[in-house]
């Protein structure tokens, strides 16, 4: 199971990176966000360790933890939704497949308001 996490991560990075291609004129910015995308959760959360909940829960739910499947399935971890517990990775997989799908749909409006010569 933590190769299809890790490739449905890697996917849904992948296309938030060619949602900011699409709308950026130099192809230096996409990488450049999403490397700031990818790296600050990383940042945050290994190296300066904050634990407050404000700065915690972003990091959380971020592409950088369905990557790095190795807390997802090590640890136990609830969170409590609507009044009901749901498990950490289901609910991470939930949040980035609904990331991904608004994703998707500003690729779809970026592409079709680009005129073709």
């Amino acid at each position: 199971m933590s190769r299809e996490v890790i490739i449905f991560g890697a996917a849904s990075f992948g296309l938030l990176v060619m949602l900011l291609s699409v709308f950026s004129r130099s192809p230096l910015i996409p990488f450049f966000i999403g490397g700031a995308v990818y790296g600050i959760p990383i940042f945050l959360g290994s190296i300066l360790r904050i634990d407050a909940l404000w700065a915690r829960t972003p990091v959380d739910f971020s592409y950088t933890q369905v990557v790095k499947v190795e807390q997802l399935f090590m640890t136990f971890r609830a969170f409590n939704v609507f009044g009901y517990p749901v498990l950490y990775a289901y609910l991470l997989c939930a949040v980035i497949a609904s990331l991904s799908a608004a994703v998707l749909a500003g690729i779809y409006r970026g592409f079709r308001s680009r005129q073709v010569c």
